[in-house]
């Protein structure tokens, strides 16, 4: 299957920094052809409501949790923060271990810092800021530097300062951010490809947004450096405001923070072993739990014990949810007689998945 044709003109910003503090601006514009066979050309810069997508990337050293598969169809009919977030760093770990890297692990202060982590600016006490993606869109700018806080002078601190102190992520450390406003539409995404677009892994499905905010990433050699990158630990965050939808995606090498390596659990559901007519309804309903956040999570039909059958059911979780209980109306009609196994499972915003809990259903 061939990749997302995202199509249509626009054009997107790319600026590379390093510790040394070598910069580089690209600015240009897509003509409208596929992703792979993007070009670009001069245009001035400035970022406007139009724009389909920005893309900016930073690195400290040229150094950046395998994500399960798709779980096939909750509506994807309003953007769900959370659930955002947790696919881009989905597909970013689909196109690592696709290509023969390891995958990273979810570190919950860069999940944090990556989306609203309410921290000070080191030399003003009176600034605070909301992490990196919603004080971007809360204090409307769009850079690697932080605004207003300065380090000396007329100089901003830059996130790669911000990571070593007052955050403690002393060695190679990067962060890539982009917006566009792209719907949550359903799409497949092909991911593990080449630099060339060839040689792909496979295909999953995922919002439009994700999809397209990750393929921008991938076909920029800078980005694509930074993803592949020699880390250990990352965060996504996601924010929304003005239309659009703000992505930051914050990596290191080693830190003093702890890695989320806990999955989520379905601790009780109901109607175990209840009997319901063929063509009747049936609600049912699940305890559910995570260390952290919350994702996403999925009923199927006739499920094996790694929750592998028919999706039935499918839900996304927005903002903060630790614990919550689920419930949805089955409809049996067109479900053969007999004794069903209904699974159970859901999904965290580190990737991580719960195991799966089934029932037992008599459809008479």
């Amino acid at each position: 299957m061939e990749p997302p044709d995202h199509r249509g003109r626009g054009w997107y910003r790319c600026v590379m920094a390093g510790l040394g503090g070598d910069a580089r601006l690209r600015e240009g514009t897509r003509r409208a052809v596929p992703p792979m066979e993007g070009r670009m050309r001069r245009r001035r810069p400035g970022l406007t409501r139009r724009t389909p997508i920005a893309i900016v990337a930073s690195f400290a050293v040229l150094a950046a949790l395998l994500a399960p598969a798709p779980v096939g169809a909750w509506n994807y009919s309003s953007p769900k923060t959370d659930y955002l977030a947790e696919e881009a760093m989905r597909l970013i770990n689909l196109n690592r271990k696709g290509t023969g890297r390891a995958t990273l692990f979810a570190d919950t202060k860069l999940l944090n810092l990556a989306r609203d982590l309410l921290w000070t600016c080191p030399t003003n006490s009176s600034l605070s800021m909301r992490g990196r993606t919603r004080d971007m869109i809360d204090r409307a700018y769009f850079s690697h530097s932080i605004k207003d806080c300065y380090k000396s002078g007329t100089t901003l601190f830059s996130i790669i300062d911000i990571l070593a102190n007052p955050f403690g992520y002393k060695n190679g450390r990067a962060e890539i951010i982009g917006h566009n406003y792209t719907s949550v539409a359903a799409t497949s995404y092909t991911w593990g490809c080449n630099s060339s677009g060839g040689n792909c892994n496979g295909t999953t499905t995922t919002p439009a947004t994700v999809a397209s905010m990750v393929t921008w990433w991938m076909n920029s050699s800078s980005h694509r450096g930074i993803i592949f990158g020699d880390y250990d630990r990352f965060g996504c965050g996601v924010w929304r405001g003005d239309g659009k939808k703000l992505y930051t995606c914050l990596f290191a090498k080693g830190g003093p923070h702890p890695l989320d390596k806990t999955a989520p659990t379905v601790l009780s559901a109901t109607g175990d072993g209840a009997s319901v007519a063929q063509g009747s309804s049936i609600t049912l309903s699940a305890e559910v739990s995570d260390n952290f956040r919350l994702a996403d999570g999925w009923v199927r039909l006739d499920a094996s014990s790694s929750c592998g059958g028919t999706t039935i059911h499918a839900w996304a979780y927005n903002l903060n949810v630790v614990t919550n209980t689920h419930s949805f109306t089955w409809d049996t009609t067109g479900v053969p007689k007999g004794t069903h196994a209904v699974g159970w499972r859901v999904r965290d915003v580190a990737t991580l998945k719960s195991a799966c809990f089934r029932i037992t259903i008599e459809v008479t």
